[in-house]
């Protein structure tokens, strides 16, 4: 039989940003990243329906776009004067997960 892994908040709200900028559909996502894809959609639907301030607060972020994208690096830049550079292809679980690091 078997066993389950229980999993945290933070594991599911990573995915559910990661399907959001991986352009694939979310059947694909799951099976890719062996995840349920019942599961993930109960996650998914539980984290759009947290707390409205909150959703609010992550939907709008500053942001300034330099350049068009194409197979170049992505470079971020943080007020505080942290800056991350991305390769092209980079892992969006990854990055999110370290995004999440830099809050």
């Amino acid at each position: 039989m078997a066993t389950r892994k229980r999993r945290s908040k933070e594991f599911w709200q990573r995915h559910v940003l990661a399907l959001q900028s991986s352009g694939q559909t979310q059947g694909l996502y799951c099976a890719t990243h062996r995840l349920s894809r019942s599961t993930f959609d109960l996650w998914k639907r539980r984290i759009a329906a947290g707390p409205p301030e909150q959703v609010i607060a992550r939907a709008f972020v500053p942001l300034r776009v330099n350049g068009s994208p194409g197979s170049e690096s992505l470079q971020l830049r943080w007020p505080s004067g942290v800056s991350l550079s991305l390769s092209p292809g980079c892992d969006p679980v990854w990055l999110a997960q370290v995004l999440s690091g830099l809050r």
